[in-house]
Order: C-alpha cells, then structure tokens, then sequence
C-alpha cells in the first residue's frame, strides 16, 4: 500500500468484506449447509467440494482446513470461521442465502438469467461472444438483455411504481433502485452515486 493517498484507503478496504457483515454471512450459510445436508457426511462432502488442494514435492497446500472435533466428525463452525470470505461469498450465493450489497459473479448472473429469462440468457450469451470482435454489438446486446429482465422485474405485482412506455434503460433503472429505496441520493456515498 504505497502512496498513502484517502482514495488508495478506500479502495484497499472496500476489496475486504467488513469482517461484521462475514460474521453474520457465516451463521447463515452455517444454517443452510446444516438444513439441506443435515448428516455429518453430507456435510463434509460438500465443504470438500470447496476446497482445492495442490501438491508440491513434500508439500500439501489446501485453499482452507477442515477443522474436525478428533473423532472424524465435521467442526463446520470452526471450519466456516477459517475459509476466506470470497469463498464464504461464493458458498452463500450457492446455496441461495440472500447476500445484500454483492453482485454475483458472471457466472452465477448467467445461470439465474437462464434459468429465469431464457431469452435474455440467449442475448446475453450473444453479447459475450461479441466482446472482443465487437464491443458496440456487444454493449446493445447486453442493453437489450438487462432491459427485458428489468421490465419482467417491474412486472411483478409487488412492485408499486410503474415505468412509462417507451422508457429507456436508465429510466428502468432508476425505477427500479427508487421501488428498492436504493436510488443514489445526498446521503449515498460519492462512489455509489457515480
């Protein structure tokens, strides 16, 4: 961390996860592991499936330890408290715990449109392919695709604010973050307004 700059320190600590909002992630991914494994077995089997493990010449190297109570059975809490939070994230979106405040990656983006918006799936797909040939069709394409899942979101009969027809992204958009009362304001921070 050289140069010491206010903005270089904001950067650095807004790539952690606040270690409270992990500690309350970690809880809650432990009662989800625990409901749709429920046996010891299961468990450990599934937190396996999470760890990578490399071998060098006279040396193991795991991602994390899984931590047991001396008899072979799983400490899942020992075990959770010890994996880095990116993989805790990852494990999060897995199971399907609400993970507010995080965007899930490409690949998890791509398999929720998939299995909820086949035809925005396909555009997106289209628009993935474009990227390096084509960046201009690509950024359409992908326009297009977040447009068709906004508008099926703004559908539902939850949502209380309706967009005008003809709206473009951005009036979506702020439709949209203003129904979650997440549209920036004075009171957001300057980079999330931006």
């Amino acid at each position: 961390m050289s140069g010491g700059g206010k903005g270089e320190n904001i950067r650095v600590m807004n790539d952690r996860i606040s270690p409270k909002y992990l500690m309350m992630l970690i809880s809650d991914v432990e009662q989800s592991i625990g409901d749709q494994f429920q046996t010891l077995e299961n468990i450990r089997f599934y937190i396996e499936k999470w760890q990578t493990v490399e071998e060098d010449w006279n040396n193991t190297y795991a991602n994390f330890r899984i931590w047991d109570f001396g008899n072979g059975k799983i400490d899942l809490h020992t075990t959770l408290h010890n994996i880095d939070g990116e993989t805790i994230l990852k494990m999060a979106i897995d199971l399907g715990v609400e993970t507010p405040d995080f965007i899930p990656s490409i690949p998890v983006f791509r398999n929720e449109i998939k299995s909820s918006f086949e035809s925005a799936s396909a555009t997106f797909e289209k628009a993935f392919k474009q990227i390096e040939e084509h960046p201009d069709i690509a950024i359409g394409l992908v326009n297009s695709a977040l447009e068709s899942i906004i508008k099926e979101i703004l559908k539902d009969e939850r949502i209380t604010t309706k967009p005008k027809n003809g709206e473009t992204l951005y009036g979506l958009t702020k439709v949209l973050l203003k129904e979650f009362q997440m549209f920036p304001n004075a009171d957001f921070p300057s980079e999330i307004n931006t």
